[in-house]
């Protein structure tokens, strides 16, 4: 199947868009790479990049706060926010403990206006 071309005004447009979208990548490869080395073995680096894939998470959150956020879909149900941090601090009464990650499952609540938490895993 052959397509005519576009005129020139279109190409060109088309191809700055081009170059916006590859820079936007680039970028969250970079802020990817920076997640990962944050990791403290090669089992982790692997892991926390299997969830990047897995759920088309792209890097979020203010500097300090830095995690991977990406979506979960069940057809004909909804589609669930999934947030991947990284040496996540637990407190109990007695101990703190630091997981691998901590992987939470999100819901917009209407009522509320705002993502709530349906599942936390911890890893």
């Amino acid at each position: 199947m052959t397509t005519a071309p576009l005129p020139n005004n279109i190409a060109d447009r088309l191809e700055d868009y081009r170059q916006r979208r590859l820079k936007q990548v680039e970028d969250q490869i970079d802020e990817l790479r920076e997640l990962l080395q944050q990791c403290e073995s090669p089992v982790e680096q692997l892991l926390f990049l299997g969830f990047a894939e897995v759920f088309s998470a792209q890097p979020a959150g203010p500097p300090g706060d830095r995690y991977i956020s990406g979506s979960l879909a069940y057809p004909d149900v909804d589609v669930f926010g999934v947030v991947v941090r990284q040496q996540y601090p637990i407190v109990t009464r007695d101990r703190q403990y630091r997981t691998d990650f901590l992987v939470t499952l999100e819901d917009w609540k209407w009522e509320n206006g705002e993502y709530g938490q349906l599942v936390r895993v911890v890893v």
